[in-house]
């Protein structure tokens, strides 16, 4: 069964598009169940989640590749039509591939997050590990305009390049457009033997982002640093490390940001454990700590994939 790969916030297709090797609809689909506790007055709660993805995949005579995906939980939180065209995407993505590189439209990265990489690992029933304040999911100003993302992008080797643009929004019934403008963004990537690095800017009428991440294997560890500097927020870093090793994964992450707004620097680490059962079952253990806001929360569970 070939899936498609969803981001924290996007949907994103596989390098390469392995995925379009045959015509066809694919349904793949995911499912939690277990206890989380998000520090509230609250105590312990059950959580079960499901998602659910449509995947549509097509070739033309001279090769292109075409296709889309619409995941049905994005769809459900954004409270919103899957196919309608207005300032939100619905969880849509579509994409035709070629020699040209690849376009993508909908929601999907903009070229600041596909150039860089992030320092989570592993995963969690309810994210734990990455919704502490020091977190950074690299987004740039992605969703800032009018929320749908058109991007190109495109490998040379052992590097890919990225190039995004999201149109400027406005708001219904009204004349004039939004002050924020619409939003550029260009990213590069590279391999260099156990190492890679990434490049990223993005820039609207007020605001613009540089960023960079290194990333380092080494046997079964993989370690992750990325710094990024805000116009109007501040800058921000993240270092996160990760074990891999027959069915364990085991990841921790740390992250600081200096908001030259609000004058507070937050900082927050998070915990990953995961042990895979096979047959796309996995027990789940995810914790997060957030500084500032003096917040603990933890999941734990069985995460099923399908």
């Amino acid at each position: 069964m070939k899936k498609v790969l969803l981001a924290t916030t996007a949907l994103t297709f596989s390098a390469g598009y392995a995925l379009a090797q045959e015509n066809g609809i694919t349904i793949t689909g995911s499912a939690e169940m277990g206890i989380a506790d998000d520090d509230s007055a609250s105590s312990v709660q059950f959580v079960q989640d499901i998602d659910l993805t449509f995947s549509f995949i097509g070739t033309t005579d001279n090769g292109l590749s075409f296709g889309a995906a619409i995941d049905i939980d994005e769809v459900d939180n954004q409270g919103g039509s899957a196919t309608q065209n207005d300032l939100d995407d619905g969880g849509v993505a579509v994409f035709i591939s070629g020699e040209f590189g690849t376009f993508t439209l909908g929601d999907t990265d903009g070229a600041f997050d596909f150039a860089l990489a992030e320092v989570d690992g592993g995963g969690a029933l309810q994210d734990d590990h990455t919704i502490h304040e020091g977190f950074n999911g690299n987004g740039g100003l992605d969703g800032s305009s009018d929320g749908q993302i058109l991007r190109w992008d495109r490998n040379f080797g052992d590097f890919a390049v990225a190039v995004s643009y999201e149109q400027d929004a406005t708001t219904a019934g009204a004349e004039t457009d939004s002050p924020v403008g619409e939003t550029i963004g260009v990213g590069v990537r590279g391999s260099f033997g156990d190492f890679t690095v990434g490049v990223g800017y993005q820039d609207n009428d007020i605001d613009d982002i540089v960023g960079i991440s290194v990333g380092y294997d080494f046997g079964d560890f993989n370690i992750v640093g990325n710094y990024a500097d805000q116009d109007t927020l501040g800058s921000r870093y993240a270092i996160g490390v990760t074990y891999a090793s027959g069915p364990i994964t085991l990841s921790a992450n740390y992250g600081d940001q200096d908001n030259d707004v609000t004058g507070i620097d937050v900082q927050g680490f998070g915990l990953a454990a995961n042990y895979d059962l096979g047959g796309g079952a996995e027990v789940q253990f995810g914790y997060g700590s957030s500084d500032e806001a003096d917040i603990d929360t933890y999941s734990l569970g069985i995460s099923m994939s399908f």
